[in-house]
C-alpha cells in the first residue's frame, strides 16, 4: 500500500520516531501555512471582480472597446460573429454588451487564437 500524501505543502518530518513535541512542532507549521493561505485568499477575494453581479447591466460598443482599450470596430465585429453576445435590449442602431459578458471576454485570447476580421 502506497502512503497517502499529505495535502499540505509543509515539509512532511520524517516521524519514524514520533513524540508529542515533533507533533506539536508540525501542528504549529500548518498553522502557520494555513494563516499565510487565508491571508493570501483574502487579497485575491479584494482584488477580484465577480462578474456575475454585473449580468443584469449593459454598456455600449464604444464602452467594451475603452474597458478593453481596442477599437470600436474590433468590438462590433466579435459581436457580429457571435463571439460577444448582444444584450437583449440592443437595436439595429445601439448595440449594447451585457456588462459581464464585456468583463470577462479575453481580446488578447481572442487575438492569440487568430480570432480576425
Amino acid at each position: 500500500m502506497k502512503p497517502v500524501k499529505p495535502h499540505s505543502t509543509a515539509p512532511m518530518k520524517d516521524f519514524s520516531n514520533i513524540n508529542a513535541g515533533s507533533i506539536a512542532e508540525y501542528v504549529r507549521e500548518l498553522e502557520f501555512e494555513n494563516e499565510k493561505l487565508k491571508e493570501e485568499l483574502s487579497e485575491t477575494k479584494e482584488g477580484t471582480i465577480r462578474a456575475d453581479k454585473f449580468y443584469g447591466t449593459a454598456i455600449t460598443v464604444d464602452a467594451c472597446a475603452a474597458m478593453h482599450g481596442v477599437c470600436r470596430t474590433t468590438v462590433f465585429n466579435y459581436v457580429a460573429k457571435g463571439f460577444i453576445p448582444r444584450h437583449p435590449n440592443s437595436t439595429d442602431h445601439k448595440i449594447l454588451i451585457r456588462t459581464s459578458d464585456a468583463l470577462l471576454f479575453d481580446f488578447k485570447q481572442a487575438r492569440k487564437h487568430n480570432i480576425k476580421f
